[in-house]
């Protein structure tokens, strides 16, 4: 009797603690509530519906590691510099010569053997820091050309383009007579326009850039007091301002144009999202639609996304959360590009603002292409945006 009474009592325990196994089978499964249980989920791009708006942004270019210059298609960058470092002690000095170097970056977008530009000296007042259409269309100069370049750059090696002897005579003699006071009053710099039959856009290194030894420069050989010997000024500013001539705004695409820049704005609407979720991964995935775009050479191959969860975007702005992605050849033939979005539904679904999410191309600053993916009214089905979202149910 006794055996069978310890018989019947190790079956009950061995059954309980079956029923409390961390993975639980039917036995122990039974004993937590649908409500408490953590399980995976999949939601597919057809149950998050998104708009789309293509949008000017601000970029600030006087900080940037290149400028860009020339003209392709629509689009023009027009550049500025401003030589203001000279000695006090030149204003006897003779110029016999002077040009400016400059170091090109390998990038460029258009016909590279039909590249040229003409310089003019600024006359009006100069805020470098913060180029727009109002200051650069508004820019006076006194209708003389003060050096020119027409050619093919070379990108192994720099370009030297004269400059007028009589110009930079002109600034010695300023800083001689005016000192340190010189550049806020009377050296207002110069601006490069490209040429109207231009058809290339060509990027140069900036003095703002990661290598001191590309940096472009005035060179200046000069004779003092019998004396002959070269100067070399880097330059105070160097900054571009780009604009397009025939942008469309109107765009069904989903559009990014770098160096001006436009960028697409996606808002989604995430009601469909259930709550008490955690979401373990989100991906959104855009198709270029290589028809629509125009991709220079040496071209940076990553988006950046940006989106404010705390105040409105006011384009300077962002919150920390900001993904790069490359691209890559789907298995369409097709260039694809994935981007992380965990972040940022997450920090809506905390009922942080949603305020959408910027899409912008990472070599925004630096290169003047223009990237089109298709939008949701592509025709093949296959080449609209995927959203694919991975998430856990959490315990009520």
């Amino acid at each position: 009797m006794k055996k069978k009474s310890f018989i019947i009592i190790f079956i009950s325990l061995l059954l309980f603690f079956i029923a409390c196994e961390d993975y639980p089978a039917g036995v122990g499964s039974s004993l937590i509530t649908d409500t408490d249980r953590i399980e995976s989920h999949v939601l597919e791009s057809d149950k998050i519906q998104f708009t789309q708006e293509i949008i000017a942004t601000d970029i600030v270019t006087n900080s940037a590691p290149r400028i860009l210059l020339g003209k392709h298609k629509t689009e023009e960058a027009i550049a500025v510099l401003r030589f203001l470092e000279f000695p006090d002690s030149l204003g006897n000095a003779t110029v016999i010569s002077a040009d400016i170097v400059f170091h090109p970056a390998p990038y460029y977008i258009g016909d590279p053997s039909n590249f040229g530009f003409s310089i003019y000296k600024i006359t009006g007042s100069l805020d470098a820091d913060n180029l727009t259409s109002l200051i650069v269309g508004n820019l006076s100069q006194d209708g003389n050309k003060y050096g020119s370049f027409k050619g093919v750059v070379n990108d192994t090696g720099a370009i030297y383009v004269p400059l007028n002897t009589g110009l930079v005579k002109e600034w010695l003699d300023i800083k001689a007579r005016y000192g340190t006071s010189a550049g806020n009053n009377f050296i207002q710099g110069l601006m490069l326009v490209p040429d109207v039959s231009s058809e290339c856009v060509y990027s140069f290194y900036s003095t703002a850039n990661e290598n001191g030894e590309a940096s472009l420069y005035l060179r200046v050989i000069k004779e003092l007091e019998g004396v002959r010997d070269t100067l070399y000024v880097a330059s105070s500013t160097s900054s571009y301002y780009g604009f397009s001539r025939n942008f469309n705004k109107s765009d069904q695409n989903i559009v990014m144009q770098s160096g001006i820049a436009y960028r697409t704005r996606l808002t989604f609407d995430i009601s469909n999202l259930p709550e008490h979720i955690h979401i373990s991964n989100a991906t959104l995935t855009l198709t270029l639609d290589n028809s629509n775009s125009n991709i220079g050479i040496n071209t940076v191959d990553s988006l950046i996304t940006y989106t404010k969860v705390i105040n409105p975007i006011n384009y300077s702005s962002y919150d920390y959360y900001s993904n790069i992605c490359g691209g890559y050849i789907s298995n369409r033939g097709k260039k694809a590009f994935d981007i992380n979005m965990t972040l940022f539904l997450q920090a809506w679904l905390e009922r942080k603002n949603n305020n959408g999410m910027e899409i912008a191309h990472l070599g925004e600053l630096i290169t003047f292409d223009k990237l089109s993916f298709y939008s949701n009214s592509a025709m093949d089905p296959n080449d609209r945006p995927k959203l694919k979202v991975e998430y856990l149910t959490l315990p009520k």
